[in-house]
Order: C-alpha cells, then structure tokens, then sequence
C-alpha cells in the first residue's frame, strides 16, 4: 500500500540506506521546542520550526524523497486523516474552496497557504501532497546531495494548529510519520516521532513526565499490596473473603502465660480493596484539569484573533 494510504505503516524501518532522524533540541529557547526522552516524544509551539536532520549509511540515488506525514497514535482514529480545524482554516480559506462539497477528489490546498495541511515546511522545494483516497495531506522534499562537510540532510517543518483545537485534531495524540521514498513511493526506510502542538511546551512535558511515572508507580503499587492482602484469605471463597481468627478465653485466676483451656472460632468477613478506584479518581482529576486548560487557551486564543481584526480594522479606517 502507498505510505499515505488509509491505514499507514507505523512501524519504524531502518532500511537499506540506514534511514535515520534526529532534531537540534532547544530545552530553554522560549516558544521552542521540547524532546521528552522519558515520553520520546517532542512537544512544540504552533508555528514554531521543528528543524529535523536525516541521516542515511548509504547516500541515496537522486530521486528520492523524504515525505512527512501526520496521523493519529490511538487505534480508534487510525483511518481518520489528521486535519487542521474549522477556525484556523477560514483565516485562509473563508468560502472552503480548498475542498468545495461534491468536488472532494480535487485539491485546490495550494491556492489557499496550503489550508488543508497541519505540517508545513519552510523549504522552496517542498512539496505538498494529497491522497484522494485517503484524503490525507503530507508535505515532501527531494533528497538532494550532501554539501561538503555536513552528514545530515536538514529539513525545518512547523504546524498551522495545536492538538487542544476544536473541530480539528481535537485533542487526540498525534504522530510524524517519516518516509524515505522513490517518486513512485516505494519506501526505503521509515522513522516514527510521536509530537504536540501545544502553547506551553515545557509545562505540557513536564505534566505528562509527571503522570507517566505516577501511572507507573500506579502499575507497581496493586502488585505488592495485593499479595500482601490476599495472603491469608482462602483462594477459594466468594468475593466477600473469610479470615479465620482464633480468640482465646482466660480465667481470670490462671497464669497470664498459661495456654487457654479451650478456643473458639471467629469469622471476619471483609472485602479487599484494589486500587482501581483510586485510579480512576486519579484520572479524572487529570482530565479535568487538561479540559479546564484546554478552555482556558481556547479563550485567550480567540481574544488573540478579535485583537488582530480589530487592529486591522484601525489600520483600514
């Protein structure tokens, strides 16, 4: 299947050519970006450059390509192409002539800033493609020859919407997916970099660390307070467990060291307590306080918009 096909290979392929990929990484530059090694995964502003660098063991021949493609991690979304949202597009495509209703199969991106791609690259010689099957968008670069002195091809890429947009990605965790092709699109390697687009790349790092390791210390904690709990209950008793206890009755004028004359049985019923509810607690309180941010950026986002209209206006008048 072509690599911008409806369910696009994730998997990361070295190939023949040795296909590589690294990133320049900008931890303190303000409005950058951010690489997660805990996550593997970069975190970036919108339209902010991602300056990617591809190597290979092999140089390849001369026509070859290096294509970017977005798609979605989560296996629900997997055949849904990633697209930019409804308030983002109409900056640059008002009427929706990109892709007018009963006219799907034709791309007009290219008369309108390239309107229906997330991913862009700053290069004169990029390429931007649509898959009329798939509808999904990708942008692509020729492979050109290795200047003297340099082991990398260098490609800048940034993105025109953020994962928190509405009526776009919607949230939903996305991924590059990185080609090396022929013109044909044969694919000779392939890299995979999971990536947000975000407002605040380092705070959304360090939150996800954050609850990456506490999910972590999630999976190892019910391990070890299970066993502890279940070591004295019968394996075989209903949910509500049995625990045998002996009590013993003294007589008050016997030796308090003394063995008991006789011994009753007494049952205790309890119930063990996992941790499934303290982790689902865990997780709507982080849902909610993604969804409160979410809101939040969403207002200051369109205040941004009313700010620069009005200020055009001024300009006009």
């Amino acid at each position: 299947s072509p690599p911008t096909g409806t369910i696009p290979s994730q998997e990361d392929f070295t190939g023949p050519y040795g296909f590589e990929l690294h990133w320049m990484n900008t931890p303190h530059s303000r409005g950058g970006y951010v690489y997660s090694p805990l996550l593997k995964q970069v975190f970036i502003g919108m339209n902010n450059i991602l300056m990617m660098e591809f190597k290979t063991t092999v140089e390849p021949d001369l026509g070859f390509y290096i294509r970017a493609l977005m798609t979605y991690t989560c296996d629900d979304f997997v055949c849904e192409p990633v697209i930019r949202c409804a308030s983002h597009a109409l900056e640059d495509d008002p009427r929706q002539e990109a892709h007018a209703r009963g006219q799907e199969q034709k791309c007009r991106c290219a008369n309108f800033k390239n309107v229906g791609h997330v991913m862009r690259c700053s290069l004169a010689e990029a390429e931007y493609c649509y898959d009329i099957h798939s509808e999904r968008h990708s942008v692509r670069v020729p492979v050109r020859r290795l200047q003297a002195g340099t082991d990398f091809i260098r490609v800048p890429y940034s993105f025109s919407c953020k994962n928190s947009c509405p009526r776009g990605m919607q949230r939903k965790p996305v991924q590059i997916v990185f080609t090396l092709e022929t013109e044909d699109g044969d694919v000779y390697g392939r890299k995979v970099l999971p990536i947000k687009i975000c407002s605040c790349p380092k705070r959304d790092k360090d939150r996800q660390e954050r609850d990456f390791k506490k999910a972590q210390q999630n999976q190892n904690w019910p391990q070890s307070s299970k066993r502890l709990a279940t070591s004295s209950v019968d394996s075989q008793q209903p949910p509500d467990k049995a625990i045998k206890m002996e009590e013993s009755n003294f007589d008050d004028s016997q030796n308090a060291e003394e063995k008991p004359k006789h011994r009753r049985q007494v049952t205790v019923h309890t119930t063990i307590t996992d941790h499934d509810s303290y982790q689902k607690m865990l997780t709507r309180i982080s849902n909610l306080e993604s969804s409160t941010e979410c809101h939040h950026q969403e207002v200051m986002d369109k205040l941004d918009r009313i700010e620069r209209l009005f200020h055009d206006f001024q300009q006009r008048q």
